[in-house]
Formats: structure tokens, sequence, C-alpha cells
């Protein structure tokens, strides 16, 4: 017996290569504070494998290529070397140019969650997702 798929409209899906959708990210302590904000693109579909990175044991997905190639713009968002220098940090460049230290590791991790997670919505979830945080 063959499996048949029944997929409605195939023929009108597309990939929206121009959406752009913004998180803010409020790093835990610290409320007052102004959000960060993050303005990234949505993994389109297909697009997953070229972030899987083989490895003996199978592999993972590569968080910082991730990071790297959606992350559009950060806002709000800047630290502060040992001479009390701030450094803006504008886009996924400037993150990961910086020094290996978990307060940074914890933030791509978080954007990188919320970008991947996204990526495994069906499309209802989508559009009811995009509705909650439109409002």
């Amino acid at each position: 017996m063959n499996l048949t798929l029944n997929v409605k409209n195939i023929n009108e899906i597309k990939t929206d290569t121009k959406t752009t959708r913004t998180m803010e990210y409020v790093i835990p302590g610290h409320e007052g504070e102004t959000p960060i904000k993050v303005t990234y693109k949505p993994i389109r579909n297909g697009e997953m494998p070229s972030f899987f990175t083989p490895s003996e044991d199978g592999g993972s997905i590569n968080m910082r290529l991730i990071f790297s190639k959606k992350v559009v713009k950060i806002e709000n968002f800047s630290i502060l070397d040992r001479e009390g220098n701030k450094k803006e940090l504008k886009n996924a460049d400037d993150v990961l140019s910086l020094p290996l230290i978990p307060e940074i590791e914890v933030f791509i991790g978080s954007v990188f969650g919320r970008i991947y997670n996204e990526s495994l919505l069906t499309e209802d979830e989508e559009k009811n997702s995009e509705s909650a945080t439109s409002a």
C-alpha cells in the first residue's frame, strides 16, 4: 500500500522571505529596565537542514549560526567593559564577536529558542501567535 499525503492548496504555499518578527527580551532580575528588542527573520520551510552540524554521535542544530543568520537588529542592548566604556550591541555580529561569557550565551540561547520554537509551530498556531503579539 502506498502512502498518500492529502495536502490542500499545495500549489498556493509560498515561502515568505521578507517577514520579520520582533521579540522583547527582559533579563531576569532587571525589572524597570528598557526591554531588549530583537528583530529576526523566521526559519523558512526546508531551511533547517542548513543549520544542522553533523557529528559522529548524530549531530546538532547550530544555535550560533541560526542567531547569526536570522537576527536582523537588536535595540536597547549594551555592555560595559572593565574601564566602564559602553558598547552598543546592535546586531548579531556585535553579540557574536564578544568572548564566550555565560550571560551572553544565555542571551543567544534565549533568542535562538524563540526562533527555533517558532519554526515548530503549525500554521494555525503561528497565526494565533501573531495575532496575540500584534494585539
